[in-house]
């Protein structure tokens, strides 16, 4: 029997339009039901975050792009 992959958690905090194509490209999903609240429909202009686990890291870099940060 196989193991079950490994997940990796982290957080991402910004405001303004949570870019939603990032879950894919990170291959990753929101943690929690009330985590998937908290993507939004359209900008939020107040910081907010959003804790997501994934099949692999973050790209720090290309979510930093977006204007969010990344905690591990």
């Amino acid at each position: 029997m196989a193991a079950a992959p490994k997940q990796f958690e982290f957080t991402v905090t910004g405001t303004g339009q949570f870019p939603v194509d990032m879950l894919r490209y990170d291959s990753c999903w929101p943690a929690t039901e009330s985590d998937s609240t908290r993507l939004g429909g359209g900008p939020v202009m107040e910081p907010r975050s959003v804790t997501v686990r994934g099949l692999r890291r973050p790209t720090v870099g290309r979510w930093k792009s977006f204007g969010w940060s990344v905690s591990l």
